[in-house]
């Protein structure tokens, strides 16, 4: 069964990552990202019915993507699907 999650991003850390690139020396810019549900919902019928029953939690990435780092702002919401990868 798969399910999509509305989440708001409540942190967001730029540093250098403990990886190197392809040439072994330059370390790999990355963004750390700490995302949370949003519940409730206002207005927002949909994510009032799934936030029912996924009133919390936490996830966080390790994202090396730059053309993505703009979009990694505090406050802002994604949809994070999850679907079975088997």
């Amino acid at each position: 069964m798969a399910f999509r999650a509305k989440c708001r991003i409540t942190g967001v850390h730029s540093f250098n990552s403990l990886h190197k690139d392809a040439d072994g020396k330059t370390p790999i810019e990355s963004m750390q990202v700490t995302l949370q549900p949003v519940f409730g919902g206002g207005d927002d019928d949909a994510n009032k019915q799934w936030s029912k029953w996924t009133p919390s939690g936490e996830l966080r990435l390790q994202i090396t993507n730059p053309a993505i780092f703009p979009e990694l702002v505090n406050g802002k919401t994604f949809f994070v699907d999850f679907s079975p990868a088997d």
